[in-house]
């Protein structure tokens, strides 16, 4: 008796060892502060604003984003983040704090994220929800809002007036047997009066004219949005990416999946293939429903025919779609190496110091005869290293980042999602009139000035200083993105060499403290370029109309790009570049390859027909004006589209919730300010003359990166945008060059 007690105990024990060991394993969700009233929720494909504080079991922080004042933001259950939050932030209302507890299989796994995240470790996170941006589309509401706003069908766009249209009546025409909603296709209702939309993810939604409008004279339901039951924060709860579909399901009242997919749902609208007792169901569910207004949602459709006996697609294609969905996510993402990769980097980098170097050793020289050179004897000739010089320029760069940093100026809110300092500091202007002041105090008050010969022995110096601070720079960069959290890293080089990852930048906006590392860089660059350029006016005394207009406008270049800085912020290199070895090189470097322009033309004593300098110096101006223009008109529209300035202009819709401007600068040409740009550096070239390659290499050189650009950056925007893309380049033809390219 004794022995079988005691055997009893021990299964219990076991029992309640195994019950634990289990629920440990599962995802744990408390709520900390809940929102009263709450009708909009967290769901897949919605945007999130989060801020966070994760530790593990012992207490110990690994990361937070409350100290850097700067919330993470990522789209639900796209697996940007681990599956512990693409789980546990289902169903989150703004405003509404959780505390999850995420086993190591939902984590980091086995290998854990050293140094901060050990091996098995569960992962402990206070999370808080700032913002909620919806994502996709959930019903047919949305879908039909969607289409007028694309198709612009009868005069419904801006205004939604639907005059023109009475319940029951024909609203959709013709469609093929597959198609686009945004490129212009339409549904046709069926006999029944009822209309079927097959969406992206499988969702199958029927309804019929008398529901997409609360008066047909008036507004579409389209201005408010419904949710499914299982979304509500009663009568059910949301279901995990990862988990499989239940086969049952309360009545929805406006999303419908295929029977292959593993759900079925009744749909809201009464139709002769549908029982009365389910169309009655959706009803009342509706009418428990408290909808609210929401802006117009962007995504692209894809619509099946359906005829008049249809129920569902045929699970044979749906299950080949499935598999080849799997197919494609057991592939892996495909990793696109910009440049042919770190060779084509490094290749690139030694062509950029080569010619930096080489153009001094030319001037140093005193002759532009290439041929005629004797390069031993040139190197022979490079000046001694001077500490002083080289002190000189770091002192210059200590400065600008103490500039950067005070709190003078006004700010801008830095990019949703950058890993950089929540508010930018724009006081570039401000750092140029100290460091001009500074400059010429001392020259008046010292009387300190620089002949010709030593302007060419400090440029080299200087030069050689720049490539090893950068290199050093995207050491310590590499170093620190390596150290951040997966979160914070750069995704493009996640899963690719250390070489390349060194090069292009473990990170993309990277900061210490309230110092955005990538936009001083950019400051330091322009600025030197233009304190060199003050360098040779004050010391050099230009002669002539030409070389002063060589002198003046890199200069008035770099006022521009330094006094409208803030757009930089909205820009694809800040955006979605990382920041490398690649990127750090060539931005101290840019002064050096700028100012051989006017330091060719003074030295080799320029001269040019003042009818030929008039001609340059309107292209100049165009370019000049064509680049501030359209970027000032794109960083208005992605700042505000409601701003008065850019709320009149077209725009195309597309799946992630961004729109594409499909007029005004850029419904010309897709890169408006790649051309403005090539036109200023095609003005700089010209402006030097046509005697000598050497004030022609920054022109040539800019004009090739800018075409590379513009394919990579078509890449990217179909890898991101997909058909809105497509459809956004049969709208705008030529990406840089009218009429030709």
């Amino acid at each position: 008796m004794r022995a079988t007690v005691a055997l009893l105990v021990l299964l219990v024990g076991i029992l309640a060892c195994l019950a634990a060991a289990e629920t440990k394993k599962k995802l744990q969700i408390g709520v900390k502060k809940r929102v009263e009233g709450c009708t909009v929720k967290s769901r897949k494909g919605d945007f999130l604003h989060m801020h966070y504080t994760g530790k593990l079991e012992d207490g110990t922080e690994f990361d937070s984003s409350i100290p850097r004042n700067q919330p993470f933001t990522f789209t639900l259950g796209s697996g940007q983040v681990i599956k512990g939050w693409d789980q546990g932030l289902l169903g989150m209302c703004e405003g509404e704090k959780r505390k999850l507890v995420i086993p190591s299989d939902l984590g980091y796994g086995d290998r854990g994220s050293p140094p901060k995240i050990p091996p098995g470790a569960t992962l402990i996170f206070d999370v808080e929800l700032l913002k909620l941006e919806l994502g996709i589309l959930a019903d047919l509401a949305r879908c039909l809002l969607l289409y007028l706003e694309v198709c612009n069908f009868i005069a419904v766009r801006k205004a939604y007036s639907m005059t023109s249209w009475s319940a029951g009546s024909n609203v959709f025409v013709a469609i093929p047997e597959k198609g686009d909603l945004a490129a212009g296709k339409v549904l046709k209702e069926n006999k029944s009066g009822t209309v079927r939309i097959q969406l992206d993810d499988g969702t199958k939604i029927t309804v019929g004219p008398e529901d997409v409008f609360e008066n047909p004279n008036k507004t579409p339901k389209g201005r408010q949005r419904s949710r499914s039951p299982a979304r509500k924060s009663t009568g059910g709860r949301g279901r995990s990416p990862g988990r499989p579909k239940s086969p049952a399901r309360a009545a929805s009242t406006g999303r419908k999946r295929s029977t292959s997919r593993g759900r079925k749902a009744n749909t809201t609208p009464k139709t002769k293939e549908e029982k009365p007792e389910k169309a009655s169901t959706a009803k009342k569910t509706v009418e428990k429903k408290k909808e609210e207004p929401v802006s117009s949602p962007s995504m692209t459709l894809r619509v099946r025919r359906w005829n008049k006996d249809d129920n569902i697609d045929s699970d044979t294609e749906d299950s080949k779609n499935t598999e080849k969905e799997k197919e494609k996510e057991a592939e892996g993402p495909k990793v696109v190496l910009e440049y042919g990769g770190a060779i084509g980097i490094i290749g690139l980098l030694l062509i950029i110091i080569g010619v930096t170097f080489g153009t001094q050793m030319v001037f140093r020289s005193g002759t532009f005869n290439l041929k005629g050179h004797d390069w031993r004897a040139l190197v022979a000739q490079w000046p001694k290293w001077d500490w002083l010089l080289a002190g000189q320029l770091v002192a210059f760069w200590f400065v600008q980042v103490i500039l950067a940093v005070l709190p003078i100026g006004p700010t801008e809110n830095a990019l949703p999602g950058s890993t950089g300092p929540r508010l930018y500091r724009r006081n570039g202007l401000i750092a140029v009139v100290v460091t001009f002041g500074a400059l010429l105090a001392h020259r008046r008050y010292q009387g300190y000035g620089m002949t010709k010969a030593q302007i060419l022995t400090a440029l080299p110096i200087w030069a050689a200083t720049s490539v090893v601070a950068g290199l050093l720079l995207g050491i310590f960069l590499y170093w620190k993105g390596s150290r951040a959290p997966v979160s914070l890293q750069n995704p493009a080089t996640v899963a690719t060499s250390k070489v390349y990852a060194f090069l292009m930048g473990k990170q993309i906006n990277p900061a210490i403290g309230n110092l955005h590392l990538k936009m001083v860089l950019l400051r330091i660059g322009i600025l030197e370029a233009l304190m060199l350029n003050l360098l040779i006016f004050l010391n050099l005394e230009p002669n002539g109309t030409n070389q002063l207009a060589a002198l003046v406008m890199p200069s008035i270049y770099c006022l521009d790009a330094i006094a409208f800085e803030h757009n930089m912020l909205t820009s694809l290199a800040v955006q979605a570049e990382g920041l490398g070895a690649m990127t750090t090189v060539g931005m101290l470097l840019y002064p050096f390859l700028t100012v051989n322009l006017p330091l060719y033309a003074v030295i080799a004593n320029v001269e040019m027909n003042n009818y030929l300098i008039g001609f340059i110096v309107f292209l100049y101006t165009s370019g000049l004006l064509i680049n501030r223009m359209s970027c000032n008109q794109k960083h208005c529209f992605r700042k505000n589209p409601m701003d008065p300035a850019v709320s009149h202009l077209e725009t195309l819709p597309t799946a992630r919730g961004k729109k594409l401007l499909v007029s005004g600068w850029w419904g010309v040409l897709r890169h408006p300010n790649y051309f403005g740009d090539m036109l200023v550096h095609s003005a700089f070239g010209l402006i030097s003359g046509h005697e000598h390659i050497l004030p022609w290499f920054l022109p040539i050189f800019t004009t090739l990166i800018l075409l590379l650009r513009v394919s990579q950056d078509h890449h990217h925007c179909q890898a991101k945008y997909g058909d809105a893309w497509s459809r956004y380049c049969e709208r705008v033809k030529y990406r840089v060059l009218p009429k030709i390219y």
